[in-house]
């Protein structure tokens, strides 16, 4: 087994004074070393294991043209803020379920006109009041509020009309009750009235006796005259 020339005093990744490795062995110091490769043609790479790779700053990829990734089983990924940004077509299929569990608050801006088609009924379970604001028909329902409200100023007209009428009720009450008064009056003055008709025929029958009695005082008188006359022949 070759060993290595203590002379040549080039840095590498292996102890340059022994072929023995030790801990830490081809691993660099802390700087700013460089590890470039430029590929002109293909670089293939097939791991029959597991492949892991730990990056303690930043990761950038860049490709020019296409990417493309398959997953046979299960893809992962976790991150504390994700922005994705798509200058042109975003398409996705999805062939099974779909599961979205958005916990904190969820705002989506459409600028361009929504298109939404369903195969199937659509099912929608609200908590609470559901909230929704067109920017463009709030004018049309703030109107529509004034017509109400115009609508509901018109109902207290008309209640309050038919409170007035309700009042001329009352008064129209008031004056029946003023009526059956004088019709009480009426019947108690043609109670009076039937009284004096009942004095007239007593005074009636009292100048018939009278009248009786006048004619009778005369039939006695022209018989006392008679008499007298015979008496004195």
């Amino acid at each position: 087994m070759a060993t290595f020339d203590a002379s040549t005093k080039t840095q590498t990744r292996v102890d340059i004074g022994k072929d023995a490795w030790k801990p830490g062995m081809g691993a660099l110091g802390k700087g700013s070393q460089k590890d470039e490769a430029l590929i002109h043609g293909t670089k293939k790479e097939q791991i029959d294991m597991n492949l892991m790779s730990t990056v303690n700053i930043n990761r950038t990829f860049q490709t020019n043209v296409n990417f493309q990734c398959t997953v046979g089983v299960m893809r992962k990924l976790q991150d504390n803020t994700y922005m994705h940004t798509t200058n042109s077509l975003l398409k996705r299929d999805v062939m099974g379920p779909s599961l979205y569990n958005r916990v904190g608050p969820t705002m989506i801006v459409f600028v361009a006109p929504l298109v939404e088609s369903h195969a199937s009924p659509r099912s929608l379970a609200e908590p609470a009041v559901r909230m929704e604001q067109v920017t463009n028909a709030i004018k049309a329902a703030l109107d529509d509020q004034e017509v109400q409200g115009f609508a509901k100023a018109a109902t207290g007209i008309k209640l309050e009309a038919i409170g007035i009428s309700g009042t001329t009720t009352g008064v129209e009450t008031f004056i029946k009750g003023m009526a059956a008064g004088v019709t009480v009056l009426k019947d108690k003055t043609t109670a009076l009235e039937n009284h004096t008709a009942t004095a007239k025929m007593q005074q009636k029958a009292v100048e018939l006796d009278v009248e009786a009695l006048e004619t009778k005082t005369g039939l006695d008188l022209s018989s006392l005259k008679l008499a007298a006359n015979s008496i004195t022949l």
